[in-house]
C-alpha cells in the first residue's frame, strides 16, 4: 500500500509539473485595415504666401489655398472613414472591445 501511495504521488508530481499556472501574454491581433488608414493627414503643403496688401492676391486665395485645402480635407476624411470601418469590423467580430 505504501508503494502504491508513493507511485500515485509521483504520478501527480509528474502530471502537475507540465502545467503552467502563470497566464500567458496574449498574441497580438493582426488588424487588416486599408492602407489609407495608416497614412497621416497633413495640410502643411498648403500655404498662402501672397502679399495681403495686393488685391489680386485675395482673388487668387480661393484657387491657391481654399480649393486644395478642401481636397486635402476630403482625402483625410476618406482615410478616417477607412480606420473607423476597420475598427468597427474588428469590434463586431469580437477581436477588440
Amino acid at each position: 500500500m505504501k508503494r502504491f501511495i508513493i507511485f500515485l504521488l509521483s504520478l501527480t508530481v509528474i502530471a502537475c509539473d507540465d502545467v503552467n499556472l502563470r497566464p500567458s501574454k496574449p498574441e497580438p491581433v493582426f488588424a487588416h485595415c486599408a492602407p489609407e488608414c495608416y497614412q497621416p493627414c497633413t495640410t502643411e503643403k498648403i500655404r498662402w504666401t501672397a502679399d495681403p496688401n495686393d488685391s489680386s492676391a485675395w482673388d487668387a486665395l480661393v484657387n491657391e489655398v481654399t480649393l486644395p485645402l478642401i481636397d486635402s480635407v476630403k482625402t483625410c476624411d476618406v482615410r478616417r472613414q477607412a480606420c473607423a470601418t476597420c475598427l468597427n469590423n474588428l469590434e463586431r467580430r469580437g477581436i477588440i472591445r
